[in-house]
């Protein structure tokens, strides 16, 4: 994994140095979304590896650094969604944790150079396609975070909404 900055200057663009972010190997780099939190002015970005995990990104000029990841889930996931909750001014993952087949959501909380979650929270308590899940906030107007999964048990896309209060987010039927 790999980052940069890109600035764009009228028509023309310059790059900035190259931040080798994750040097290992594995299936975790094929499966990572990005968000940006405007409350910090960060980057955050979620990937599948072994347990789902996240860092924050920040950018310096024409620099960028990564955080430590930090893990806001257990067991094997995939599917991995992020997005930011203006609202709240907190970050929403979503994944389908592996052991369980269930799709789970974390709210995230950025300070500084790292961030924190809480416990994650099923968002459908049965089998959940590999690699189906998506989440985008609603806005600020609707106030809730919005995740898209396929289930394993039909050909069906379903979507349901979350609220995010404090480290928690909690979901209508």
């Amino acid at each position: 994994g790999r980052a940069k900055v890109i600035t764009v200057s009228g028509t023309a663009i310059s790059l900035g140095a190259v931040n080798n972010w994750n040097t290992g190997s594995g299936s975790g780099l094929a499966f990572f979304h990005a968000c940006y939190d405007s409350n910090t002015e960060k980057i955050v970005l979620a990937r599948k590896q072994t347990n789902g995990d996240a860092a924050v990104f920040t950018i310096s000029g024409t620099n960028v650094s990564a955080g430590t990841f930090t893990q806001y889930t257990t067991g094997n996931t995939t599917g991995t969604s992020i997005t930011y909750d203006s609202t709240a001014q907190k970050v929403v993952t979503a994944t389908r944790q592996t052991t369980t087949t269930y799709g789970y959501a974390a709210v995230g909380t950025v300070s500084g150079t790292s961030i924190s979650f809480g416990s994650p929270v099923a968002f459908n308590s049965s089998q959940v396609a590999a690699a189906s899940v998506c989440c985008a906030y609603g806005g600020d107007s609707a106030n809730v975070t919005n995740i898209l999964f396929a289930p394993d048990t039909d050909n069906y896309l379903y979507y349901i909404n979350g609220t995010v209060s404090g480290t928690s987010i909690s979901f209508n039927t």
